[in-house]
Formats: C-alpha cells, sequence, structure tokens
C-alpha cells in the first residue's frame, strides 16, 4: 500500500495498462446515512448515538 500510495498517477496508469478485465458497472455509487449506536461506559444498554453518513 505505500508503494501505490507514493506513486504518481502516471505511474499507476502504466503498470495497470492492459493488465485490468473488462467491466461493466452494475451499479453506480450511493450515498446515505446508517444509525450510529452507543452503549454507556461499553456494556450498559444500547442508545442510538446519532446518524452518519456512508457511501
Amino acid at each position: 500500500m505505500a508503494v501505490l500510495a507514493r506513486a504518481t498517477a502516471k505511474e499507476l496508469t502504466e503498470a495497470a495498462d492492459g493488465r485490468l478485465p473488462a467491466y461493466t458497472r452494475l451499479r453506480g455509487p450511493e450515498a446515505g446515512l446508517v444509525m450510529l449506536q452507543g452503549r454507556a461506559g461499553g456494556t450498559g444498554q444500547p442508545f442510538n448515538l446519532g446518524e452518519a453518513s456512508v457511501a
């Protein structure tokens, strides 16, 4: 991962060129909300802490 993180976009494109299989996008990205639950002290009864956005 460190090597990929340090690589430039050009280096990544050259490395992947011709190696990736053809694909068809089945479904586009979506965004939404999830309810986060918490527990007092980590062991108490669960309660709704709030919402977080996810993609």
